[in-house]
């Protein structure tokens, strides 16, 4: 959750940025959208307790620590709810970085 929290505060100061800048910036709003995805796949992932990573190796990261899922039912669950995770991070950041070009 805190690098959801601190990738939001770089995508808004480089919103802001490039805001200031004006019509000259529009061609370089494309770079809000690596900093937009990392913040919303931590905060989603935070939320929804899901790391793609961890699902696609077969592991679930607990309070304790790291431990092997061993229910092959289980295992696909966590490795589709990750998946839609990227996949909505993505199509979020994608979406609000041209509706920002197209704002400005």
């Amino acid at each position: 959750m805190r690098l959801g929290v601190l990738a939001s505060g770089v995508t808004l100061g480089l919103g802001f940025v490039l805001a200031e800048l004006g019509r000259a910036a529009a061609p370089w709003g494309f770079l809000l959208i690596l900093p937009l995805t990392v913040s919303c796949y931590s905060l989603l992932s935070g939320l929804f307790g899901t790391c793609a990573v961890a699902g696609v190796r077969g592991i679930r990261q607990a309070d304790h620590g790291l431990e092997p899922v061993v229910d092959a039912a289980l295992m696909r669950g966590l490795r589709r709810r990750g998946l839609a995770l990227l996949g909505a991070s993505a199509a979020v950041s994608a979406v609000s970085a041209g509706l920002f070009m197209a704002s400005i």
